[in-house]
């Protein structure tokens, strides 16, 4: 019992340990491009999340597709997505336009679009890192600002370069009218009129994350952005970057919780340690436990003694003689019910025939007699015990 507290002890002090180290230790954020609503971390967008309430009434978040949302006749509600790349299939793309001109708003941010969304509208985007633009070469940042009066057109938001290096090359100039710009002059954010609705389209999908989002005055641009959406409700995918999240293990829900993570890795490493420290076999001390006695010799020494102070010496005899016999048959495969060929049970037990006649003739004589002496009685076994032995 006291060792396995001295291993409780060591397993506590790891775990203590580890605890406040990982506690202490500085956070190592994941600089991936998640677009999460729920990630806290730089490209997360758990800031926008928590601003959207104060632009509209109910927000509601899903993984599915267009066609999918409006598949239910979603009615009164703007369509929110934030992706790096927007290629939505025919079916989406036929849903989405039918739902704006029906009169509702959608707002789309993504740095390229491509598939049917994009050959309808006519839309395309560039990066600017890799054209001849004259931009690259230039500071390692970039400004954004409105273009619509309604809005502030002055202000100017600053981001890296490489977190806002997309723009607009094609779009339908007759329908669209161009709301933000970037330092350069190049459209950014699009408003395209479709029926009855609006189709707000964006090339800076990065502009929205939790790093830009801190920056200064930054989360205005985010807010006046998705202004347009004018509807009190908001649906807002994350389909189109994250797809589906669907469980591809049953621990998907504690894997994505921090705080269940840490009990899960703990209560895993606590008992691959409790199996580390109890490998060694454990059992009970097995008494000895002595054999069990044979006692037929000490039976036979007392019957024995028993006859042998009684004085029946014939009767001892007698049994030491059938004993003797039964030897014969059981050893040596001979049957004793004539003593005739004496040669022949000389030759199986390896005894000479003199001997083999001497006891044999021995045998006879006290078989005739009513009653025999203590010498003839030992002489007797003295000359079995011999003949046996050979």
């Amino acid at each position: 019992m006291k060792k396995d507290w001295k291993y409780i002890l060591y397993l506590s002090a790891f775990i203590g340990i580890y605890v406040t180290v990982q506690l202490l230790s500085p956070k190592n954020h994941n600089w991936s491009i998640s677009l999460s609503h729920a990630d806290k971390d730089p490209y997360g967008t758990f800031v926008l999340n928590e601003l959207l309430p104060d632009l509209f009434d109910t927000i509601s978040i899903t993984n599915k597709t267009m066609y999918e949302l409006l598949e239910s006749k979603v009615e009164n509600t703007a369509l929110l997505s934030l992706s790096t790349s927007l290629n939505m299939a025919k079916e989406d793309t036929e849903s989405l336009l039918q739902f704006v001109a029906d009169g509702n708003t959608v707002f789309l941010s993504a740095h390229y679009f491509s598939g049917k969304l994009a050959d309808t509208l006519n839309l395309d985007t560039e990066d600017y890192l890799f054209n001849d633009s004259g931009i690259v070469g230039q500071d390692d940042s970039v400004t954004l600002q409105f273009s619509n009066p309604s809005f502030d057109t002055l202000a100017t938001y600053k981001y890296r370069r490489d977190n806002a290096h997309n723009y607009f090359s094609s779009y339908d100039s007759l329908h669209t009218t161009i709301i933000g710009r970037n330092n350069s002059g190049q459209p950014v954010t699009l408003h395209m009129a479709i029926g009855k609705g609006s189709l707000i389209v964006n090339s800076t999908p990065l502009a929205f994350t939790n790093i830009n989002m801190l920056h200064e005055e930054n989360y205005n641009f985010a807010s006046q952005s998705l202004s347009y959406l004018k509807e009190q409700k908001l649906v807002w995918t994350e389909f189109y970057h994250l797809g589906r999240m669907e469980a591809g293990t049953p621990l998907r829900f504690i894997l994505t919780q921090e705080s269940l993570t840490w009990a899960y890795y703990i209560t895993i490493t606590s008992i691959l340690l409790l199996i580390l420290f109890e490998s060694k076999r454990k059992q009970r001390v097995i008494p000895i436990i002595p054999p069990i006695k044979n006692t037929t010799l000490e039976f036979a020494s007392t019957i024995g003694n028993l006859y042998y102070q009684r004085g029946d010496h014939k009767n001892i005899a007698e049994k030491k003689i059938v004993f003797f016999f039964d030897t014969l048959r059981s050893r040596f495969h001979l049957s004793m019910t004539s003593i005739d060929d004496l040669s022949h049970v000389a030759r199986k037990t390896g005894n000479d025939e003199k001997s083999t006649s001497i006891l044999f003739e021995n045998i006879q004589n006290i078989q005739k007699k009513h009653e025999i002496t203590s010498e003839e009685l030992i002489a007797l076994n003295k000359q079995i015990e011999d003949f046996i032995k050979k």
